[in-house]
């Protein structure tokens, strides 16, 4: 059963009713044919609107359900990422561009490697599909992430940590750490060597981000 059926089917009715949506494009976990969605995934969803200060800083989150938490951070392409949480601990990521800054993100490959592993194509009154489909192609290859990636990487795992389980030998390694830069090492060293395959990297990541909250919550303690 799809948790985020309610969301998705009120931003779509929204889009069709608001001439200033151009499109809502699903990517992550829930589109990937590889390291599917599970119970912890959250809904990771772009918008491209003429006008998305809405959507960034006001209310019209609030159309598809009670907001809990929120805030907004700056995401590929010179967009900006609203993250928030709703009601029965519905995690939702929005990266929100106008139309130009979206078509410009997937013309010069900046959108390629969040939308590589998957994408679904929820509204387009654009032409974005066709965009789409002429630069975006399904494939994986390991690669390093630069510093702003990595941040972002570690960002989501501090935000979505309190839903995670830890039953994994990566909770092991993360006891052996003494230090919170053995744990900065140790969560680079998992997320960028070049031989772990996507499914290490995305289990892998979920599986210790509540271990390291609780390892450097400790030894914050104990300075």
């Amino acid at each position: 059963m799809d948790r985020f059926m309610n969301i998705k089917e009120k931003l779509l009715a929204l889009a069709k009713d608001d001439e200033d949506i151009k499109a809502i494009v699903l990517i992550g976990s829930s589109t990937r044919d590889t390291v599917k969605a599970d119970e912890y995934s959250d809904l990771d969803v772009v918008i491209a609107t003429e006008k998305p200060e809405g959507w960034l800083y006001g209310d019209c989150p609030k159309k598809l359900g009670s907001v809990k938490i929120s805030f907004v951070e700056p995401t590929l392409g010179g967009g900006k990422e609203r993250r928030m949480l709703y009601d029965g601990s519905l995690d939702v990521d929005m990266i929100v561009f106008t139309p130009e800054q979206f078509k410009k993100a997937i013309r010069e490959g900046v959108a390629s490697w969040v939308m590589n592993r998957g994408y679904e194509i929820l509204y387009d009154a654009e032409g974005f599909s066709t965009l789409l489909e002429e630069h975006i192609s399904h494939e994986l290859k390991p690669t390093d992430l630069a510093e702003p990636e990595f941040n972002n990487m570690v960002n989501d795992i501090l935000y979505n940590s309190d839903t995670k389980m830890i039953h994994s030998e990566v909770a092991e390694e993360i006891r052996k750490c003494s230090s919170v830069n053995d744990l900065i090492s140790f969560s680079k060293d998992l997320t960028l060597t070049d031989d772990m395959q996507e499914l290490k990297i995305a289990k892998g990541i979920d599986k210790f981000a509540e271990g390291i909250l609780e390892k450097s919550y400790d030894m914050i303690r104990n300075l």
